[in-house]
């Protein structure tokens, strides 16, 4: 009996030793189970969007910063949002839309300066977002080439092709156009569909010039690309044709210089374009023509400005702003890498008279992209290239 209560009492201390021993480890070194992270989808899976991060935390939005008065002079623009962005684009409400990077979540910045999430899913890894005009759809393209169309009114999503690129939607958002680029040049073409991707019709063959079109549905709709003449591509000038969304065979316009970039006036009724050549120094040169379907290409002139097409915004059919670089080097047009540290000023043009007034110079060095000017005319924003943070500016008292 004293032997049983004995070893008894030796497996009561061993237990209690080892409880105690395990509950020190589970209090002190136990690691606590990491939340489950969704990985980005794999190459061959289809892009899905998880609910929400487990775990994540909510970003504090920052508070809503003044905008400077546009008053000619140098001033302190601040960012009316802190985190880099990807896709800020004003859509037809006014209300300026775009992808944090840093959270992996779309927002909308009101007309108030309020900033409103869009969606609580998190998108993993978007480096391109192409958006509908009213905003409510954007088409976002991954890095493994994986593309989906999001739908922010019905929080739903379509899986778009991998061999489509270079997106842009149709004056009514119902449609999209892009260039569907299979393995073989014989499989290569210009196409139109709806935005989920289905009834997908092809428009131009494309074989192996892809690269000499931009993609730019017109304001009327009428024409969905624009295209470099392969058979007219000279040193000093080249010929641009335009495709039409029927196939219709347009008179094409002749550009003094190479390097086209073109951008539609807000209704269709001219091209701004930009180009460069050796009377121009090799530095970008703007220009404007009249795009009347009857009359393409006339009223051509330069506007004297050394900068892209893709650093200015309309206003209205006859205002223009632009980001001008201040200092380019020689060979800027042909190289634009040679303005990422030339400082920016944002100039207004009037298109009728020719008037160029300086609206707003940085007080540090900004790289301006993606300008867009409120419905109203009395916001412009854009993006700083060298911190991607959106930043605007009050035209109007």
């Amino acid at each position: 009996m004293f032997n049983l209560k004995k070893i008894l009492l030796v497996i009561l201390f061993i237990v209690v030793v080892f409880g105690a021993g395990y509950a020190i480890y589970a209090v002190f070194f136990k690691a606590e189970k990491p939340p489950e992270i969704v990985a980005p989808p794999a190459a061959e899976e289809r892009p899905t969007i998880p609910a929400r991060l487990p775990g994540a935390v909510e970003m504090e939005r920052p508070a809503v910063v003044g905008a400077p008065l546009a008053t000619g002079g140098m001033a302190d623009i601040p960012a009316i949002e802190t985190a880099p962005t990807i896709g800020a684009n004003v859509a037809q409400g006014g209300e300026i839309n775009y992808y944090n990077a840093s959270d992996g979540k779309f927002y909308k910045i009101n007309e108030d300066g309020s900033i409103e999430v869009l969606s609580d899913k998190i998108f993993y890894n978007v480096v391109k977002v192409t958006w509908s005009p009213d905003g409510s759809q954007a088409i976002l393209e991954y890095p493994d080439g994986s593309n989906i169309l999001y739908n922010f009114k019905t929080q739903k999503q379509a899986t778009l092709p991998k061999h489509w690129q270079e997106f842009d939607f149709s004056p009514n958002g119902n449609k999209i156009v892009a260039k569907s680029i299979g393995m073989d040049a014989s499989n290569r073409w210009l196409i139109t569909a709806d935005p989920d991707g289905t009834n997908a019709q092809t428009i131009e063959h494309l074989g192996n010039i892809a690269n000499l079109v931009q993609v730019d549905w017109s304001p009327n709709g009428q024409i969905i690309a624009f295209a470099k003449d392969i058979d007219n591509m000279g040193i000093t000038s080249q010929n641009i044709l335009f495709i039409g969304l029927k196939g219709e065979n347009f008179k094409s316009i002749t550009v003094p210089g190479v390097k086209f970039e073109g951008q539609w006036s807000p209704t269709g009724s001219k091209i701004l374009y930009s180009a460069t050549s050796q009377a121009s120094n090799y530095l970008p040169l703007l220009w404007i023509i009249n795009a009347d379907l009857s009359n393409i290409g006339a009223n051509r002139r330069s506007l004297g400005i050394n900068t892209w097409a893709r650093k200015c915004a309309f206003a209205n059919e006859n205002t223009l702003y632009c980001a001008i670089p201040q200092n380019l080097r020689r060979g800027a047009g042909l190289s634009p890498d040679l303005a990422k540290t030339s400082p920016d000023s944002i100039w207004k043009i009037n298109l009728t008279t020719g008037q160029k007034t300086i609206v707003i110079t940085p007080s540090v060095l900004m790289n301006m992209n993606s300008l867009s000017v409120s419905a109203d005319e009395n916001y412009l924003y854009f993006v700083d290239g060298l911190t991607n943070t959106i930043r605007k500016i009050k035209l109007k008292i």
